[in-house]
């Protein structure tokens, strides 16, 4: 009684495909063809084929799955970075707004008031997020006159980048501070 094995194989094949097979079974058996239909025999044992069409299959549906999912996770990626970067607008501009204030509070008396341009230009320089194009600085109450109460307002326009895409994309940041002039 002798014992023959067979091999089966569909993913080893050569660049003429024809199919591979180990030189130690190649006098016993001869190569079997792919054919996972085939019916068995008890001299044969049927044994599954692996077909490279799978892999091709995989990897598709992971770009499919990615196709889905990527924009929906970048989106709140970089929402998430733009809400960062509001909060840090909105800091800068808290920071100019006492700069602004203090400005008015030593400088606010008549012989050396000279309007909102000297505060809007020290919120600015005191910033560094901040554009003048979309900052509007206001001073009211009464500087020029010691012990008497100032306010400056500043009302800056933010952009959000990633909601600019849906049209949506512009909020109005305002700070206020209110002093006293002393000096």
């Amino acid at each position: 009684m002798s014992l023959r094995v067979h091999l089966r194989t569909c993913s080893a094949r050569g660049l003429d495909g024809a199919q591979r097979v180990p030189a130690a079974l190649a006098e016993t058996a001869p190569p079997a063809p792919c054919d996972p239909t085939a019916p068995s025999t008890p001299s044969t044992p049927s044994t599954p084929c692996v077909k490279q069409r799978r892999h091709r299959a995989a990897s598709a549906q992971g770009l499919v799955e990615f196709a889905i999912v990527g924009p929906v996770f970048f989106m709140m990626l970089f929402g998430m970075l733009d809400l960062g970067r509001a909060v840090w607008t909105s800091h800068e501009l808290a920071n100019g707004t006492r700069e602004g204030s203090r400005y008015v509070m030593v400088n606010g008396t008549a012989d050396t008031w000279d309007g909102t341009g000297p505060v809007t230009t020290r919120v600015l320089d005191s910033t560094s997020a901040l554009q003048s194009s979309n900052l509007t600085v206001t001073v009211t109450g009464a500087p020029g006159i010691i012990g008497g109460f100032a306010t400056v307002n500043t009302t800056y326009r933010f952009n959000f980048i990633v909601t600019q895409i849906i049209g949506r994309g512009t909020i109005n940041m305002t700070q206020r501070s209110r002093i006293v002039i002393q000096s």
